[in-house]
């Protein structure tokens, strides 16, 4: 993950939280500002790694959660051998 600036048409800067998980991905707004400082104080926000660290954990559950549900569906990774 990282954060991303992004030029609005508006004259505004956009800080965004992107995921690159599969494709970019949105996963975080954190705000949007005309003037460098105020865009910096942003960006600040976004880089707080208890930000990331917390969409990176909820990801990762959310993976671990898939993977489980599609080996209880499939009767292939269903079973168990002995010896």
């Amino acid at each position: 993950m990282f954060v991303r600036k992004k030029a609005n048409a508006s004259g505004s800067i956009s800080v965004q939280v992107i995921d690159k998980a599969g494709g970019y991905r949105v996963v975080k707004s954190i705000g949007a500002a005309r003037e460098p400082d105020e865009v910096q104080r942003l960006v600040s926000m976004g880089n707080g790694r208890r930000l990331i660290v917390s969409y990176s954990d909820k990801r990762a559950k959310k993976d671990r959660d898939d993977l489980h549900a599609a080996q209880r569906s499939d009767p292939a990774t269903c079973f168990t051998t002995n010896g």
